[in-house]
């Protein structure tokens, strides 16, 4: 079984010299992967209109411009463009998931802390309010629900959408509960309340952001260890029947050279369980 993966080169953007790997992550994460594990799909960036969903046209043209900073607190307009591209992603994984029911990859991070009119975080376009913006626009009966598993509470979703108003778009964000050290059992008490939420909601499609940072060892982040994201990733991939898009979200491990692979390994691990879930779906149904 292969999962549906939404990537192009032009996703990432090398030695930003930022404390965040964000921006070249897709690219490592790609690279480490099996390639029987997932099935690539080309898709185009995000427009301006589509970013005007979530995000003010003043603050879309200062940061394609270079006038205003971006996540990463610099002008690039390497980045800038490079974020045009994860959003398009998050957008395609958003849309074929709603479509065909199946779980779907976006290998991106860098979304949550972007409101409608400002970046920080290492967040530059909320991907995740675009993607549920543009879904609810486009099908008046289509409901969606944003599963924020990363270690930070994401204030710019909050923004977006507390700003853009939409009653058929259900956020949770594990990082508003989370942040300041709560234990493990805790949060997974929360994490079932949360998917019993999301199906009485009767959502489409769930967006879900498996977060790297939620690590014991993570420097930004500290709660649970390996296994237990293992169960994170397990229950909700278990507990949602409908379409599923997730991504990579934050984890900022490096090695004493630098690399970032124990947190890429945290990434396979999510897509690990995404084609066990996948298969389990591919057997229920031949049953």
């Amino acid at each position: 079984m292969a999962i549906t993966t939404f990537y192009r080169d032009t996703m990432s953007v090398q030695n930003n010299k930022s404390f965040s790997p964000s921006a070249g992550k897709p690219e490592a994460f790609i690279q480490a992967v099996n390639p029987k594990d997932i099935e690539l799909r080309n898709f185009p960036p995000a427009t301006v209109s589509e970013l005007c969903l979530a995000h003010s046209a003043e603050y879309i043209e200062g940061i394609l411009s270079g006038s205003l900073a971006n996540g990463f607190g610099n002008h690039s307009k390497a980045v800038a463009s490079a974020c045009t591209y994860t959003v398009g992603s998050m957008v395609a994984a958003a849309q074929f998931a709603a479509k065909t029911g199946e779980i779907v990859c976006s290998p991106t991070s860098g979304f949550h802390h972007a409101g409608v009119r400002y970046g920080g975080g290492f967040c530059t376009f909320n991907g995740l309010a675009v993607a549920a913006l543009k879904i609810t626009a486009a099908d008046k009966d289509a409901r969606v629900a944003i599963l924020d598993c990363d270690y930070h509470y994401g204030n710019g979703t909050d923004d977006i959408l507390g700003k853009r108003g939409n009653s058929r778009i259900l956020h949770f964000t594990s990082g508003r509960h989370f942040h300041y050290g709560d234990s493990g059992a805790d949060f997974f008490d929360w994490l079932e309340a949360a998917m019993e939420a999301i199906n009485d909601f009767g959502a489409t499609v769930l967006i879900y952001q498996a977060g790297g940072d939620m690590h014991i060892d993570d420097p930004l982040g500290g709660l649970l260890c390996e296994g237990e994201l293992i169960k994170r990733d397990h229950l909700v991939f278990s507990r949602f029947k409908g379409g599923i898009a997730w991504n990579l979200a934050g984890g900022y491990q490096r090695d004493a050279g630098g690399r970032i692979d124990s947190v890429i390994k945290l990434h396979l691990n999510t897509l690990d369980e995404a084609n066990r879930a996948a298969k389990g779906r591919q057997g229920a149904a031949a049953a």
